[in-house]
């Protein structure tokens, strides 16, 4: 993360007690009007925002903010959450505030985030009363809280999920119709999966597939020839490239960048019709506002703007994902949820045992296959 401005003060007093504030978690007082709300954020002139990893995903989040609010200086962390969780502890815990706003997947937002204390109320930061508006919403405003208390962990996205793609040109298609068609030597060395035993989209097609296949089945999964890589790009890039045509946890916000340049013509998401239960998840789309945010009044400032029908519309569009606002569309329908199908909302905070049960398993096994 870029370290923040001392901006507009100066010398060695100046400095020790803008370090002080911070330390004591100071912060602006809230603003309660959005005129108020604009004014605090021009006084603040900052916003530390993280966005996880991904050209797709930046601009998703953040193009035209900075049109839009020029008074205001981004520090973007554009990183996996597993690289730059560490330091967001280490200083929390010597009580520096660093972030306002972070969006993320939810392991470690239940696991972390929320135990520490590291969130504030996410209605807080909301000032525009027709964000709140229940028909602009798949299920309503408050069906995109993922927390067991419906405050914190607010899912502005929601899509169908997929365990990951495959490169039709080098996998014939009257020969792989399923997913336990993979655990046929044939397809040894040919399957990259993005690392599920940590959180992100290999964890996430890993969790996927156990509420459609179970335990054992996951447990032959990962004792297949398989190459593990925790970089996502470099994962789609070898199922577009074909040196591993078959992609677990490839991620679509990826792919999409893939697809744009023309070099994807024949990879596809695995059939929907491969799962045996339809699951859905918010995935990296998750968004929480910073419990003793230095920056209050800029973050409720994006936050607003973030949530407007036109950000979600490009957030659809440049992430290839799906906004749980009504009034937007998905690039592809598909990736939405149907409303006549029932799923389950796999992130959801009370299915956290059942994702930790698939990450030990993914780190058991897969060590053991390691080992042998």
């Amino acid at each position: 993360m870029i370290a923040r401005r001392r901006g507009g003060v100066s010398g060695g007093l100046a400095f020790v007690a803008v370090v002080a504030a911070f330390a004591l978690g100071a912060r602006a007082p809230a603003a309660e009007s959005w005129e108020q709300i604009v004014e605090g954020a021009k006084k603040e002139g900052e916003l530390v925002i993280h966005v996880g990893p991904g050209k797709a995903f930046r601009d998703g989040r953040l193009k035209g903010f900075t049109e839009a609010y020029p008074f205001l200086k981004l520090h973007v962390s554009n990183m996996q959450n597993r690289e730059s969780m560490p330091k967001l502890i280490r200083e929390r815990q010597a009580g520096i505030y660093a972030l306002d706003v972070h969006f993320g997947g939810v392991p470690n937002l239940f696991r972390v985030y929320k135990p520490q204390g590291f969130l504030a109320p996410f209605r807080d930061a909301i000032v525009l009363p027709e964000l709140m508006d229940d028909k602009v919403w798949r299920g309503g405003f408050a069906d995109g809280f993922q927390d067991h208390e419906g405050k914190y962990v607010y899912a502005y996205n929601m899509t169908v999920n997929i365990p990951g793609h495959v490169n039709w040109d080098a996998v014939p298609k009257a020969e792989l119709k399923g997913l336990d068609q993979l655990l046929d030597p044939k397809y040894a060395g040919k399957i990259v999966w993005h690392d599920p035993r940590s959180p992100g989209p290999g964890f996430a097609a890993a969790t996927t597939i156990y509420f459609s296949y179970g335990e054992e089945f996951l447990t032959k999964l990962f004792q297949q020839q398989i190459t593990y890589t925790t970089n996502r790009r470099q994962a789609a890039e070898w199922v577009v490239r074909a040196r591993y045509p078959i992609g677990l946890g490839t991620a679509r916000d990826f792919m999409v960048v893939f697809e744009q340049q023309g070099l994807a013509k024949n990879v596809e998401e695995m059939p929907a019709t491969w799962l045996k239960t339809p699951t859905m998840s918010s995935g990296n789309g998750n968004i929480v506002f910073m419990d003793k945010a230095p920056h209050p009044n800029a973050a409720k400032l994006y936050v607003n703007w973030f949530l407007k029908r036109e950000q979600q519309q490009q957030w659809n569009e440049i992430a290839d994902q799906a906004s749980r606002r009504l009034d937007t569309k998905p690039n592809h329908p598909s990736i939405a949820p149907a409303p006549n199908v029932t799923y389950i909302n796999m992130r959801h905070e009370r299915h956290v045992d059942a994702s930790d049960k698939v990450l030990k398993l993914a780190r058991e096994v897969i060590k053991a296959a390691r080992d042998r």
